[in-house]
């Protein structure tokens, strides 16, 4: 029982639509579309860089507890899950606008190096940076057998 306690959320991700903030639909328990806003533009903001709940929780104006659960009701992942995930997400944006190598994409990401980004990356695409970058690039160029189209994630932008 304590290990089904302990266990990891962020696993259990997604593959729809992030909620829309709008007063209409903000579930109950989760943030207020202002501080939705504010917390999504700074993770954004802050990819980059380290980041802690007690930030964010700051911003929101409320205790890292109670923001954490609201946040999971809002965005349909954890905190961390969540950064995690932008991070992979603009590391894709950066593999396929620039040549830069691997271990500085992964710290222009916020990510300790290469290693990180890789495992992170695989967790979540199913396959290495590298082998992405280059199915998605020949795909972009016109000259793939449809194996980018295989590697796009079912992830919420």
């Amino acid at each position: 029982m304590a290990s089904a306690l302990i266990a990891d959320d962020s696993r259990s991700r997604p593959t729809g639509e992030l909620r829309s903030f709008t007063p209409e639909t903000v579930a109950r328990g989760g943030l207020a579309p202002w501080q939705a806003r504010r917390v999504r533009d700074q993770v954004e903001a802050r990819l980059g860089a380290a980041v802690r709940v007690e930030d964010f929780a700051a911003i929101a104006g409320l205790s890292p507890r109670y923001f954490s659960r609201a946040f999971k009701v809002s965005f349909g992942l954890t905190p961390h899950a969540y950064v995690t995930w932008r991070r992979i997400e603009r590391a894709k944006v950066l593999m396929l606008q620039t040549d830069e190598g691997l271990s500085q994409i992964a710290l222009a990401c916020g990510l300790a190096d290469q290693a990180h980004l890789s495992r992170l990356f695989r967790q979540e695409a199913g396959v290495s940076p590298s082998v992405w970058r280059r199915a998605k690039r020949a795909a972009l160029r016109g000259g793939g057998s449809g194996a980018g189209r295989m590697l796009v994630t079912a992830r919420p932008s």
